[in-house]
């Protein structure tokens, strides 16, 4: 995929995090791989982020896992042929809106993983981190997202370079600096970020 696609992707996912109600809070991203070696056709963009559930994340699941109570609203909305999308945006918004959780949540997940492959009830697969992934990534192709619960996790490397379990990071965003994004590495941290690899495959190589 073209650098710059994925460049823009990156900076929409940057964006949305900022400015969308998410059920998690989001310290740093972080991304790896071959767009930080410079690449000008990366296979994809892959993306750390630091982040944790919000304080009131077990309530939203609760309210999530109320909409059993709709049971029969829901079946009519998928008996029309309505997408779980479709529905939430629509007759079950006010519904869904009303239980304190903004309908883009539900929004993320689809009939199939709502009701199970077995029968036609809520089976819940409702989860923070996935939510929070399919919200910063909806519509777009290539970002990866893994997230990892502490920043204290990632030791300062070469001004923007970090490394998790000895595995070289860029960080582009930082939650007390929301407004510095800069995504491309310049030669001397494209040249540091290399080392890093080379030494984690030498570590490897010596460790197998």
């Amino acid at each position: 995929m073209r650098r710059q696609i994925l460049t823009k992707n990156l900076l929409t996912v940057i964006d949305r995090l900022q400015n969308i109600p998410l059920p998690a809070d989001v310290d740093a991203v972080l991304i790896h791989g071959s767009y930080v070696r410079g690449e000008g056709t990366p296979g994809d963009m892959d993306v750390v982020m630091v982040a944790t559930a919000k304080a009131k994340w077990g309530k939203h699941f609760e309210a999530l896992q109320s909409l059993s109570e709709i049971h029969s609203r829901l079946l009519e909305c998928w008996n029309k042929g309505m997408s779980l999308g479709e529905a939430a945006r629509g007759p079950l918004r006010t519904e869904i809106e009303g239980r304190g959780v903004p309908y883009e949540w539900v929004s993320t997940s689809n009939w199939s993983e709502l009701w199970g492959s077995t029968a036609p009830y809520v089976s819940y697969v409702f989860d923070w981190d996935r939510i929070t992934r399919r919200l910063l990534t909806k519509g777009m192709k290539g970002v990866h997202i893994q997230t990892i619960p502490s920043r204290g996790w990632l030791v300062d490397v070469t001004g923007r370079l970090f490394l998790l379990e000895d595995m070289p990071l860029y960080g582009v965003w930082l939650s007390e600096a929301p407004s510095i994004v800069t995504l491309e590495p310049t030669p001397e941290e494209f040249d540091a970020y290399l080392k890093l690899e080379y030494q984690k495959l030498q570590r490897d190589r010596r460790d197998g």
